[in-house]
């Protein structure tokens, strides 16, 4: 989890925790939170401790030290470049977290299963902070197909709020550099499941963010 690199990137620094509290403009025990993944984390949020620790975003979010099998390093390779956030290994979806995305985004299950095309319903995304599962599973490799199509859904609704924007997919290809075939999966449906293509990563949720100046919050939800 790169939750525990703000920990470990304070320390090497000689910080401690009431010193980036001071600096970010939050309690000391909010840092700790932060360092433990028990908070989420927005981007604005990130960035102001990425400032405050002096490095850049990417090297704060880089990939957990935990060892992959050859399996699991082979869909590493695979995923790159696209993948660029990570090498945390995504497994499994629970139900539970599934209906947390779908009460967030405001999308149904079916919608979440590939089921249904995508309809905007009501989103509970303005009255809470967002889910570290959402976070979790744009920031992994995914094992499995079903963890995949999770993450090619999610980015689905991205797709369609960058749309009411009026943000194309040339956009993204051209100003954020996110690949062609990736993009016209998001904004033009399809996708047999049997392609190598992987949702939207936080990599990418940061670079439109930094180009267009939209939220994460309103990439998910729709909603400013």
């Amino acid at each position: 989890m790169f939750y525990k690199n703000i920990r470990s990137i304070r320390k090497e620094k000689g910080m401690n925790q009431e010193q980036l509290a001071e600096l970010i403009g939050v309690k000391r025990a909010v840092v700790s939170k932060y360092e433990t993944g028990a908070v989420p984390l927005t981007v604005e949020q990130l960035q102001k401790i990425a400032v405050a620790l002096d490095v850049p975003v990417e090297h704060i979010i880089k990939e957990s030290k935990s060892p992959l099998s050859w399996a699991e390093t082979g869909k590493v390779l695979a995923a790159t470049p696209q993948r660029t956030a990570s090498i945390n290994n995504g497994e499994t979806v629970s139900g539970n977290t599934k209906m947390l995305i779908s009460d967030y985004m405001g999308c149904s299950f079916k919608f979440l299963l590939g089921e249904e095309e995508y309809v905007p319903q009501k989103t509970t995304g303005k009255s809470r902070n967002i889910p570290t599962e959402i976070i979790d599973i744009l920031d992994s490799v995914p094992h499995n197909d079903d963890y995949r199509k999770i993450q090619i859904q999610i980015s689905k609704v991205i797709a369609h709020n960058l749309k009411a924007k009026g943000i194309s997919k040339e956009h993204l290809q051209d100003l954020c550099k996110i690949p062609k075939a990736k993009v016209e999966v998001f904004f033009e449906g399809g996708d047999s499941g049997k392609s190598k293509i992987y949702g939207f990563n936080l990599s990418d949720l940061i670079r439109i963010w930094r180009e267009f100046g939209l939220s994460i919050d309103y990439l998910l939800t729709g909603e400013e």
